[in-house]
């Protein structure tokens, strides 16, 4: 089975509006008046290469964290194998990279100062919002995040939400 999610989590009342602008395809509401919007490949593409879509993404996170704490947060899991990366940028400044799993950092592997850490999302859920997972037992469960297994699940709910209908050409090769 396999996991896949990339997304930015912050909480509504700071950040929830700027999420439901361009570029952002809008907000999915998680739990403790959270919200959270994916990040899908197409949105990634128009960033750049990767280099330049991490640089990007962290000046991103700096100027949203002006707002309210901003997580991102990546799982990729194939058959029990994989790992996490988050970020975590408080006050428009970064303040935690670090990633767990097999593989080591992927997608954060051009920050500086990426480190491994054991419960890296733990870490990231209680720096940004001050929620403990250790309450729970499953820091996925505690976010609402156990809903998708795709970023691509939550950009189809968001669509449909909206009422959002695919090209003719989408339609077709479907």
């Amino acid at each position: 089975m396999a996991h896949f999610v990339r997304l930015l989590i912050a909480r509504d009342a700071d950040l929830g509006e700027a999420f439901r602008r361009p570029p952002f395809l809008g907000t999915v509401e998680l739990a403790d008046g959270l919200v959270a919007t994916p990040l899908e490949d197409a949105v990634i593409d128009r960033l750049g290469d990767e280099v330049t879509a991490v640089q990007r993404l962290n000046a991103a996170g700096q100027r949203l964290s002006r707002s309210g704490p901003v997580l991102f947060v990546e799982t990729e899991y194939f058959g029990g194998t994989g790992g996490k990366e988050v970020a975590v940028w408080l006050d428009g400044d970064r303040k935690l990279t670090a990633w767990e799993g097999d593989n080591g950092p992927h997608w954060l592997k051009d920050f500086e100062g990426v480190e491994e850490r054991l419960l890296a999302f733990d870490d990231a859920a209680i720096l940004a919002f001050d929620m403990h997972p250790e309450d729970t037992g499953d820091v996925f469960a505690m976010f609402g995040l156990d809903r998708w297994r795709h970023t691509d699940d939550i950009t189809r709910e968001l669509r449909t939400a909206r009422g959002y209908v695919p090209p003719l050409g989408v339609i077709l090769a479907g």
